[in-house]
């Protein structure tokens, strides 16, 4: 599924949302993503389901963009639990 970048920040504007994490693999999308909202938001990034929980613990997100696909090598399995 395609999100509008406008509906996204629209969204974040509205609800007062300031802090992204992006969960993805594909670091051409991340980096794209980062040079559109990095100005107006704390963004941090993971690119592995490993990064992800290393980061997650002592930030408060109120947005997470998560790639549901994700390999998880470590695990050799495909997606990460939620």
């Amino acid at each position: 599924m395609k999100i509008s970048l406008d509906f996204l920040s629209s969204m974040c504007l509205f609800f007062h949302m300031r802090n992204i994490l992006i969960v993805d693999d594909d670091i051409t999308f991340v980096n794209s993503l980062i040079m559109v909202f990095g100005s107006d938001y704390h963004i941090e990034k993971a690119s592995t389901p490993e990064d992800m929980e290393r980061i997650f613990a002592p930030f408060k997100y109120d947005v997470i963009l998560l790639d549901i696909r994700l390999d998880n090598k470590s695990m050799d399995k495909q997606g990460i639990e939620i």
